[in-house]
This record gives structure tokens, sequence and C-alpha cells, in this order.
């Protein structure tokens, strides 16, 4: 779990506006056990592509965060925090109990930008990349991206791109 602070309230992928000064502390699960698909829609290149998400379809993976909204709380409720804060504004009063929390959860969780592990490294036959991340069938063309991770990361999935659009595998 990731939990990310800072002095903004975040709503709607940073653009709604909160009427007063607010700070966030935001859970974000990073390594989650559940594991969705992104499938063709057809030969059409233009096509959008249909992707199943499949959040929290792992229990662990809920548990994880309901705890790390507990922690978030506790957090928000210790000294020097506590002395600055108002009401919380999400997940809110309404959900307190784990229930309510998985609850809002389910309704509400966004995802954070990070997608990974959607071309599969192999052969032509089952793989979209080799391992010099060339991409099967389209020559002079290398997924240098999350998308090749063989396995969701633990923290955020920009730092390994990065290094490897610098120094691509040979």
């Amino acid at each position: 779990m990731q939990l990310m602070c800072g002095p903004a309230y975040l709503q709607d992928h940073g653009q709604g506006i909160h009427d007063r000064p607010a700070f966030t502390i935001a859970c974000s699960l990073v390594g989650p056990r559940s594991r969705g698909a992104v499938r063709l829609r057809s030969a059409d290149p233009t096509a959008k592509v249909a992707t199943t998400y499949n959040y929290f379809a792992e229990p662990a993976d809920m548990e994880a965060m309901v705890d790390a909204i507990e922690v978030a709380r506790h957090i928000a409720a210790t000294a020097p925090l506590r002395g600055c804060t108002g009401r919380e504004i999400h997940p809110g009063e309404v959900a307190r109990t784990r229930a309510e929390l998985e609850e809002k959860v389910r309704r509400e969780a966004e995802h954070t930008y990070d997608p990974s592990c959607t071309a599969r490294l192999g052969t032509d036959a089952d793989g979209v990349v080799d391992a010099q991340l060339r991409v099967h069938g389209v020559d002079g063309l290398r997924a240098a991206d999350a998308s090749v991770f063989p396995t969701v990361p633990h923290g955020n999935a920009h730092a390994p791109p990065s290094w490897w659009v610098r120094r691509p595998p040979t």
C-alpha cells in the first residue's frame, strides 16, 4: 500500500474544486492480486480496446484497502494533524464500519494511472514482445513501458520504463 499525502483535495482526478483548504491522504493499492484484461475488439487499429479492470476481485485487495483507510484515519487523528483537521471529506462519516468502507471503495475507487502487464513477453505465438522488447510483426517498434512487466510492481510503475528508454535491452 502506498499513502500519497498532499495539501489538496483530489476530487475527480484533480478537476474538482473544494471550497475550503484541505489535505489528502490517498490510499493506493500497489501490487494488487486482482487481475484484469485488455482485449482487442477488432482488427481495426483505430478501434478502442475492451478493458476489464476487475478491481478487488481478490478479497485480499479489498482487505488491504480498508486497512489502509483505517491507517490514514489514524494518521489524520494524531498530532500534529489532529489540531488542524476539520471533517473527513472522503470516504466521510457515512462509512465507519468495514462493511460500509468496502461498499464505498467498490463504488468509488479509481485507478492511479499505473496500468501494467498487458503485453506479454514471449514468442510470436504467445507474446507481444520479445526479450529485447521488440513488438512482434512491427519492424522498428519496441514497447519499453510498464505493459511488458511480468507482474504488477509493488510501487510506482514509471521508474523502470524511464530507465529502459535511456538504455533499452540489447
